[in-house]
């Protein structure tokens, strides 16, 4: 449901940068890029927690379904809604300081940490499902191989989402013109 609404969001966001290319007014201008920005970094974190939750539960089964039938749904929760306010806060501090290369460099860490985190979360993943089970010596289980080709397709799109967002802040760094890199950012979800 979290990333519906970081859709709506994206997608709103858009419709008021649109506005602002009719209407000429910053305020829609800000408000788009605003809406664009906070679904661009929500829906990388909301990316990571889904990694992290299918680390668990391939890696680490046993604690994955002691937490899942425990306390899963108070976790879930608390862990959204700190995403959500962490998302603000972040894009009202980009949106209030004017120190462009900052922002930027920030933008880069949180990439660059983000990309280290879900390869490592992907990788750990597909190495578990390609092993063969215990008493398994050549035999791999048709289920685990399923398994791997949908885990390998998401890690792919998750893959091209990243390289969505290093293209966006290279573009934003060498033009600095937010309208045609917040279309960019629109055309290419």
């Amino acid at each position: 449901q979290d990333m519906v609404i970081v859709q709506l969001l994206n997608i709103s966001g858009s419709f008021f940068v649109t506005l602002h290319n009719v209407v000429k007014s910053t305020e829609f201008l800000m408000t788009g890029f605003m809406m664009i920005f906070i679904s661009s970094m929500a829906v990388v974190v909301f990316q990571i927690l889904t990694c992290l939750e299918r680390y668990m539960a391939v890696v680490h089964p046993v604690t994955y379904l002691r937490l899942r039938s425990q306390t899963w749904a108070l976790i879930r929760n608390v862990v959204c809604a700190f995403v959500w306010v962490q998302c603000i806060i972040q894009s009202v501090l980009v949106s209030t300081v004017d120190i462009f290369s900052t922002n930027i460099i920030l933008t880069v860490i949180f990439i660059s940490v983000s990309f280290s985190f879900v390869l490592f979360c992907n990788i750990r993943v597909l190495c578990v499902l390609i092993r063969p089970g215990p008493g398994d010596r050549k035999k791999i289980d048709q289920s685990k191989r399923a398994a791997f080709h949908i885990i390998a397709g998401i890690f792919g799109a998750l893959l091209l989402s990243i390289v969505n967002a290093i293209i966006y802040n290279c573009l934003e760094v060498f033009y600095h013109n937010i309208v045609d890199t917040c279309l960019l950012s629109v055309f290419s979800y």
